[in-house]
């Protein structure tokens, strides 16, 4: 099944076609970075950071609860991923613009 926006909780429905189209279930995009959303044609870095948060949020918010016995430890990183832009990258100017957007 192609994934819904629904389901992870984001919440931009434009994104469903191009998820559509491209085949994207749940289970790939539980795997997917930057540069993977980028190569579907989530163009912009503020659409793909939304959607790899939206990720990251429904992946702890599904996570199961440790088998007794276990160590009880889960492995699920909540850093957000870094990546690195040169200044004429245009995802670099929109996240200018957006950081200058916050400052009153």
């Amino acid at each position: 099944a192609v994934v819904s926006t629904q389901s992870t909780g984001i919440s931009m429905g434009h994104v469903r076609d191009t998820f559509s189209q491209e085949d994207v279930t749940l289970d790939l995009l539980m795997e997917m970075g930057h540069d993977d959303l980028k190569a579907i044609g989530i163009s912009t870095y503020g659409q793909r950071h939304r959607i790899l948060r939206g990720i990251q949020q429904y992946k702890m918010a599904t996570a199961k609860a440790p088998v007794p016995g276990t160590s009880g430890t889960l492995a699920i990183s909540t850093a957000p991923e870094l990546v690195d832009l040169t200044i004429t990258d245009p995802d670099y100017a929109a996240v200018c613009m957006e950081l200058q957007n916050t400052i009153k």
